[in-house]
C-alpha cells in the first residue's frame, strides 16, 4: 500500500517507497532527452516515461477508491506528493485528482489555484494540471472561470500560461469565449515565449467553434503577433 489510514481520517503517504519504485523504472536517456529537446529543468526529474507515471497515478486512484478516501483526503495526499518537489510525483498528484474529478467541489478552487502558483515550474506540469483537473473543474463550476482572468496579471509566468490553457477544455465545449478573449487581450504583449504559446493555443481552439472571434481579435491585435503566431491562431479558421 502506498498510504496508510490513521486516526481522524489522517493519511500517511509512503513517498519514499513510491519514489524508489519510480527510480527503478526511470530511463536516464529520457531525462537527457527532456533536457536537450524540451528545454526543461531536470534537476528534480527522475527520468520516468509518461506510461510509468500514469500507471502510478491509476494505482493510487484505484487504491484510494477501494479504501473509500474522501476528496479531501485525496487532496491532502496530493499535497504531500507535491511538497516533495519531484517532477514525477507532481504529475502523479495532478493526474490522481483528475481521475477523481467527479468528487471535486466548488470550494476546492483555492487548493487547485494554489498548486498552480506554488508547485508548477515548467510548461509541462502547467499543462498537465490546467488542461485536465483544473480545466474540468472550471467546466463543472463555471462561476470560477472569471478568476482565471486574474491569473493573467500575475508575476508568475506559469500562472499567466495557466490563464490561457486552463480554459481550453471548456472552450472545446463552447464555453468561456469572453473569458478567453479577455485573457488573450491581457497577454497579447507578454514577452515570455511559453506564456505566448499558451494563450495563442487557447485562441486557436476558439477557431473551432467561433472562427469569427479569432479573425476579429487578429484584426484588432494582429500587429502584436508574429506571422508564425497568427498562423497557429488561424489553424481552424477557413480562409
Amino acid at each position: 500500500m502506498l498510504f496508510t489510514l490513521l486516526p481522524e481520517e489522517r493519511i500517511l503517504m509512503d513517498v519514499v517507497g513510491l519514489k524508489a519504485d519510480l527510480a527503478r523504472k526511470a530511463d536516464p536517456a529520457m531525462k537527457a532527452w527532456v533536457r536537450d529537446h524540451l528545454g526543461m529543468n531536470v534537476d528534480h526529474f527522475l527520468g520516468c516515461r509518461m506510461p510509468v507515471i500514469r500507471e502510478a497515478s491509476k494505482a493510487l486512484y484505484r487504491d484510494g477508491k477501494e479504501r473509500k478516501l474522501s476528496m479531501q483526503q485525496i487532496l491532502t495526499s496530493c499535497d504531500v506528493l507535491l511538497q516533495d518537489g519531484t517532477y514525477e510525483l507532481r504529475l502523479i498528484a495532478f493526474q490522481w485528482v483528475h481521475l477523481a474529478r467527479k468528487h471535486l467541489e466548488s470550494g476546492h478552487d483555492q487548493t487547485l489555484e494554489s498548486w498552480l502558483g506554488m508547485y508548477v515550474d515548467d510548461w509541462s506540469d502547467c499543462d498537465e494540471l490546467c488542461t485536465h483537473a483544473l480545466g474540468c473543474f472550471l467546466i463543472h463550476f463555471p462561476e470560477h472561470a472569471s478568476r482565471v482572468e486574474q491569473w493573467a496579471l500575475s508575476d508568475n509566468p506559469w500562472m499567466r500560461r495557466g490563464a490561457g490553457v486552463a480554459l481550453i477544455p471548456g472552450i472545446r465545449k463552447g464555453h468561456f469565449l469572453q473569458e478567453c478573449l479577455s485573457v488573450c487581450t491581457e497577454l497579447v504583449e507578454d514577452t515570455h515565449p511559453l506564456v505566448r504559446k499558451g494563450w495563442i493555443w487557447s485562441l486557436k481552439e476558439v477557431g473551432k467553434t467561433a472562427p469569427e472571434e479569432v479573425t476579429g481579435f487578429l484584426e484588432q491585435h494582429g500587429s502584436r503577433l508574429t506571422a508564425g503566431e497568427k498562423k497557429v491562431a488561424l489553424k481552424f479558421v477557413e480562409p
